[in-house]
């Protein structure tokens, strides 16, 4: 419970979703209906979103976004977050991917074999500010 706020009542604030990590989701085996290795597809269409992989556009961020719910739907099936998070904060969300350690090296977790290179670790920022109004997008 949140002080001043009645149970049941939504709340109007932007919720930025953050999947971190990313760059271990190469451990595992998740594959799409067609076969296709979805970890492996969901890097390479990051890749063809934005190839620099340092765009703060809100396109760019809107489509990680979609990308990143459809990878939801792979790895936490059955998980209806979008209507939990509608529920409370009125459908103002987005999906953020993101590592602390990069891209490069996926799946390897001794740190000592990785140039770390972050992905994604201020756009959750950003987009917050921007949906309560600081205007800091593209």
């Amino acid at each position: 419970m949140i002080k001043g706020v009645k149970a049941g009542r939504r709340l109007r604030l932007p919720v930025a979703l953050c999947v971190s990590k990313i760059d271990l989701l190469a451990r595992h085996d998740y594959r799409l209906e067609d076969g296709r290795d979805a970890i492996a597809a969901f890097y390479e269409d990051l890749a063809r979103i934005d190839p620099s992989g340092e765009s703060t556009a809100l396109a760019v961020l809107e489509e990680r976004s979609q990308l990143t719910q459809r990878l939801r739907n792979v790895i936490w099936p059955g998980w209806q977050i979008e209507r939990q998070v509608d529920d409370l904060f009125g459908g103002r969300f987005a999906f953020f991917p993101l590592t602390p350690v990069g891209l490069d090296g996926r799946g390897e977790t001794d740190l000592s074999l990785r140039t770390i290179s972050p992905f994604g670790l201020l756009e959750p920022l950003l987009w917050l500010l921007q949906m309560t109004g600081y205007p800091v997008l593209q």
